[in-house]
């Protein structure tokens, strides 16, 4: 059984800047942990939630909200980048491809993302567009940690096998949670995924 290390803190949690492309991201001298998934999946809340700071990424719960790749320092040694939500959006078309646009760029580019951290709702089955973005991101070799959300919807019994049905589409090999930003059920999984990747410090 591995060896659990001590929790990671993220004692001093504050906003940064909202680049609307990747010309406009924050110098590249810290690694940046990335949050994507459709819109209105839950990206922001999982941010406040595993920050522990109730309102330090704006929710919403019309699609679309997150229109810019929005970004957070943690402890002055890492980044978290909250990124606009993919598929529905009520949003033009128009602005939509922009957005994607924006958003491939920086994933294929931007040389210093640690992990990308994609949401999925885990009451449903793997949908087609979140497939696809785990394709890219592994062929982009950015290492990706599934977070299975809104697990509190779920009965104790059904956790296990909608886990099991998400493995089976995205692979028996890949990284996959169960979390809830309502029960706050998976706070320490997600920073001992963090620590164990050596993105940081388990001690700071």
């Amino acid at each position: 059984m591995e060896k659990r290390i001590s929790s990671y803190h993220p004692h001093k949690v504050q906003f940064v800047t909202s680049a609307p492309s990747l010309a406009h991201c924050p110098l590249p001298d810290r690694p940046e942990i990335v949050f994507l998934g459709r819109s209105n999946v839950g990206k922001s809340s999982l941010i406040n939630t595993i920050t522990g700071k109730r309102s330090i990424a704006l929710t919403s719960k019309t699609p679309g909200r997150t229109r810019l790749l929005n970004y957070f320092d943690v402890n002055d040694e890492l980044y978290l980048v909250d990124l606009p939500g993919y598929g529905f959006a009520r949003v033009s078309t128009s602005m939509r491809d922009q957005w994607n646009r924006h958003m491939y760029q920086y994933l294929e580019c931007r040389e210093n993302i640690a992990m990308a951290v994609m949401i999925v709702d885990i009451r449903h089955e793997a949908q087609k567009n979140d497939l696809r973005m785990f394709n890219l991101l592994g062929q982009w070799q950015i290492p990706t940690l599934i977070v299975a959300t809104k697990s509190d919807k779920l009965k104790k019994s059904q956790l296990a096998p909608h886990i099991d049905k998400l493995r089976k589409s995205y692979g028996s090999k890949c990284a996959l949670m169960p979390f809830s930003s309502a029960s706050k059920y998976g706070i320490e999984e997600f920073w001992w995924e963090v620590t164990k990747r050596q993105i940081v410090d388990a001690n700071s």
